[in-house]
Parts: C-alpha cells; structure tokens; sequence
C-alpha cells in the first residue's frame, strides 16, 4: 500500500490557535477541503497502482479526526472523489 502522509494541513492547525468568528471557522475548513481535494487529484495522477505491483490504491493520511471531521463538514462528497481517484483517505 502506498501511503501520502503530506496532506496540506498545515494553515488549518495554525489557525486553531486562533481566536476565530464561526465564519472564519467555516472558511479555514472550506479551505482545508479544497487543499484536501487537491491533494487528491494530485496523487490520482500520480497513478500509485501503475507504479507499484500489487497497490490498488494510495492512503492520504490525514493525521487527526479534528482534521478528517472538519474536511467532511466542509465537503461531504470528498471520500467518494478520493475514490473515483483510486485514493482512500484516513
């Protein structure tokens, strides 16, 4: 299995320290999806399978559930286009 453990967090966990407005909380996980959902597309074109005998799919490791849960609030549809990418997120 392929695993990417370089998921573009790192502006999000910045933010958390930050005294933040509900809008402001919703725009950073908005933004961290969109990075998420980039990420993705990059390592479906990146073709792990191809590549690797044996690898069906790449795992993006998103390192914490506050992460997981914050990027499926923001894009509830993202697992299933990780998928379509032959990408599994965790």
């Amino acid at each position: 299995i392929a695993i990417d453990f370089k998921a573009p967090i790192n502006e999000f966990l910045q933010r958390m320290d930050d005294e933040l407005s509900e809008r402001d909380f919703k725009d950073i996980k908005t933004g961290l999806a969109a990075a998420v959902r980039g990420h993705v597309k990059k390592l479906g074109e990146r073709a792990y399978q191809e590549n690797i005998k044996g690898c069906d799919f790449v795992i993006l490791f998103l390192p914490s559930e506050a992460v997981f849960s914050a990027t499926l609030n923001a894009d509830p549809s993202i697992v299933d286009f990780a998928a379509e990418k032959n990408v599994g997120i965790a």
